[in-house]
């Protein structure tokens, strides 16, 4: 028997796996960002290079997965105060008041 590749024209098989189309929009969001960040590319073969497009194909086809982001320990310090900092805006914000 000949095994064919199901073509849909639209995005309603994508949504099924969501309680509404609010909660698709932001885990694509999610997804094409961390697309983004690791550099990786799309794991659906399509010759489209519409990331839009390449996200909600993985959603479809159920390929899709978020990868490990790797942050190098300077931008880290720089991104995420450490506990005595936030510590010590707190205790200046109570002086102040």
């Amino acid at each position: 028997m000949d095994k064919r590749e199901k073509i849909y024209l639209t995005n309603e098989h994508v949504s099924k796996r969501f309680s509404s189309s609010f909660q698709l929009v932001t885990y694509a969001i999610k997804l094409a960002k961390n697309m983004i960040q690791t550099g990786r590319s799309c794991r659906t073969h399509t010759i489209i290079q519409n990331k839009a497009f390449q996200i909600l194909l993985e959603i479809g086809d159920g390929t899709d997965k978020f990868d490990t982001v790797w942050v190098e320990e300077e931008e880290r310090q720089e991104v995420l105060p450490t506990l005595e900092e936030m510590l010590k805006k707190t205790a200046e914000r109570k002086t102040i008041v």
